[in-house]
Parts: C-alpha cells; structure tokens; sequence
C-alpha cells in the first residue's frame, strides 16, 4: 500500500500582509498645516510588513539502505514503523544544533522507524504528517518616503528589514535512519535578520 501525504503538504499556513500610511504632514491628521520644510521630514511614510508562519515541511520514512534498487528498482524503501511516538518532545525553540542532546525526533532504542529487512517491502507511509521539520516563523518590515524637493522632481527612500527580529528557526532535521545525528537539528530555516536601503529619483 503507497497511499500517504504528497510532500508539499503544509497543514497550517499564515501570511499577513500589512500597510500603514503615518497620519503625518499636509492633508494628514496630524501636522496638517505644517510648513514645506516639516513636512518634507515627517510626511510621506509608509509602514509594511509580511509575516508567515507555517508548519515545518515533510520528511520521507525510507530506509538508509535500499535494497529493492537492484531487483525490483524501486528508487526508495519504506522504514518500518516500531510503535514509538514520533516527536521527542523538545520545543522548537530550543533546538541547537550544537547542543548534540536536543533532538526533534526520538532516538536510539525508542527512534519511531528503524531501517527494513533486506529485500522486503516496509509498511511505513513515505510520508508521515507528525514527521516534519519544526514550524517556521519570519517577519520582514519596510519603511518608504515619498518626497518631492522641486514638483518635477520626485524622490523615494525604502529600507527594508527581512527577519526583522532575527529569529533563528533551526531545522533541517536529520532523518536518516540509524544515522548518529539522527533527529537533530542540522542549521537554521531562515537566513539572519538582513537591512537594505535605497534612494530612488524620478524627474
């Protein structure tokens, strides 16, 4: 039996989308007689953000070793399940990939899966939803300003700050089978928190 999961499956899954124009400057809420020079300063900005949140991507149960390739050439072969729970327990939070005694999956003697007998089929499903990489979470935030100096002349300054608050979502678990750095952590989801600015002219 093949049925299972198709690998792109992601149960949970947020994106928000936000944009916020400061009430600020000329025709504005705030400071709405402020001169030329003012509002030069405090008028034109805008505040947007993306943020997304989504459960940790699948991870195939196959065995470490395929024996099947060379009779029947199957590309993979199925674990076998032990009747262990999948999860170890650990928070996502806390994984590490240099804290060798934290691991996403449970291990040794209580590992979830262990490799097939030779030439035997398995009766793991390839994919497993509680066998997944830890959730991911990021934030990005960009400031624009618009601003004309003379009327037909426009300029534009943007910074933008992906992983604003530099979180660390550590996956890429290992989920080799039988593997010494089986169920652990391997490096972060998501790159450093990352700041760009930019000054753009129309005219």
């Amino acid at each position: 039996d093949a049925k299972s999961l198709m690998y792109m499956d992601v149960p949970n899954f947020v994106n928000i989308v936000t944009s916020y124009e400061l009430p600020l400057g000329r025709g504005k809420r705030y400071l709405s007689s402020a001169g030329r020079a003012l509002d030069v300063v405090v008028g034109g900005w805008v505040l947007s953000g993306t943020q997304q949140y989504r459960s940790g991507n699948l991870m195939q149960v196959v065995s470490a070793t395929n024996q099947l390739a060379s009779t029947i050439f199957a590309p993979i072969q199925k674990a076998t399940p032990t009747g262990y729970a999948v999860r170890s327990g650990v928070a996502a939070s806390d994984l590490d990939p240099d804290v060798l005694t934290n691991h996403w999956l449970n291990y040794g003697s209580s590992a979830p899966y262990a490799n097939t007998a030779a030439y035997t089929l398995g009766t793991a499903s390839i994919y497993d939803t509680h066998y997944r990489n830890p959730w991911f979470r990021q934030e990005n935030l960009s400031i624009v300003k618009n601003f004309a100096i003379w009327e037909s002349v426009r300029f534009t300054y943007r910074a933008d700050a992906f992983n604003v608050f530099n979180r660390t979502s550590f996956g890429g678990v290992n989920s080799t089978i039988g593997n010494a750095a089986y169920g652990r952590a391997t490096g972060p989801q998501n790159a450093a928190r990352v700041i760009t600015m930019g000054l753009r002219m129309e005219f």
